[in-house]
């Protein structure tokens, strides 16, 4: 059977979203930081951009952010006078946890100095930071939630998940679900009824809100994988016929934090069928009569509680 060209597009799309993931889930670990640095007016001292540069090259990567957007924040205290200078870096979690402090002292007019001091400092407190913090937590709750034109109608379902947390940038997830049996009767007086069982594979970069925010939005994309499950009633038909349902699914995922990992998620997004998945009835002499085809497009809704 020829795959449709459709069902190739979803499936080129799944395969750069999938091969993107582990960049993704590295840079989601590092520690994003606001830098407060209060140069004193006339001081030697190096410019806030000068030392943002130096700690990015020595880390290899961007850290520096707004003051919304950073996990850490850290300022400066600079005095840099006739007695001398003294600069104090000061660490501290969006929480306002302080974890950190080292000061710097130079002669009169020589802050300018301090500038390797200063940014190996600030690399290493950013590097401490970035080691204590557990790379990766998991979640488990349940939701529930329906499909819209996937079933002869909406479906709803429920069961548990599971939620590999990377940082709050990055979530991997696993939805299982049991579908309550829809059932279907044909033009031809065919009646049946249809069960399915899922499994859900999602993989969400947090695209909204930061680490400390009370609400904060993902964008998921995966798959679908699941059994449509057909027991036919009107006439005594064969026995239950088991059939693949596939299905990508892009949903954005709104998510309410209640307190501590715990948080209620609302989503909703377009499934799309990589699999036309068709169902028949066989009579005696073999005849098929189509009863359901999935359609090609459709719309998961679902609600869950993660602790």
């Amino acid at each position: 059977m020829r795959a449709r060209s459709g069902s190739l597009a979803w499936i080129a799309v799944a395969w750069v979203w999938l091969s993107a993931a582990p960049l993704a889930l590295a840079d989601s670990n590092a520690v994003s930081v606001h830098l407060e640095w209060p140069r004193p007016l006339g001081s030697t001292c190096v410019p806030e951009s000068v030392l943002e540069q130096d700690v990015e090259q020595a880390l290899g990567r961007r850290v520096f952010t707004t003051r919304q957007a950073a996990r850490m924040h850290i300022r400066a205290t600079i005095e840099d006078g006739p007695s001398g200078v003294w600069v104090q870096l000061e660490a501290r979690s969006v929480d306002g946890e302080l974890l950190g402090t080292r000061e710097l002292r130079a002669p009169q007019g020589q802050c300018a100095e301090l500038r390797g001091g200063i940014g190996l400092v600030l690399t290493l407190l950013i590097e401490a930071v970035t080691a204590e913090q557990a790379p990766v937590e998991l979640d488990i709750g349940l939701w529930a939630g329906s499909v819209i034109h996937v079933l002869p109608r909406a479906a709803f379902g429920a069961g548990p998940s599971l939620v590999l947390r990377f940082d709050e940038s990055m979530q991997l997830r696993a939805d299982a679900a049991y579908w309550l049996p829809v059932a279907i009767e044909t033009a031809r007086a065919i009646e049946a009824e249809l069960h399915a069982v899922s499994l859900a594979l999602r993989i969400c970069p947090r695209v909204a809100g930061s680490g400390g925010a009370a609400l904060s939005v993902h964008l998921c994309g995966g798959a679908q994988l699941g059994t449509l499950i057909t027991m036919q009633t009107v006439p005594d038909g064969p026995a239950p016929q088991p059939r693949l349902l596939a299905q990508g699914l892009v949903e954005l995922r709104g998510a309410w934090h209640t307190g501590g990992s715990s948080r209620l998620e609302l989503s909703a997004g377009p499934l799309v069928s990589l699999t036309r998945t068709s169902i028949y009835s066989v009579r005696g002499d073999g005849e098929r009569t189509l009863v359901y085809r999935v359609p090609t497009l459709g719309v998961i809704l679902s609600l869950a509680f993660i602790i």
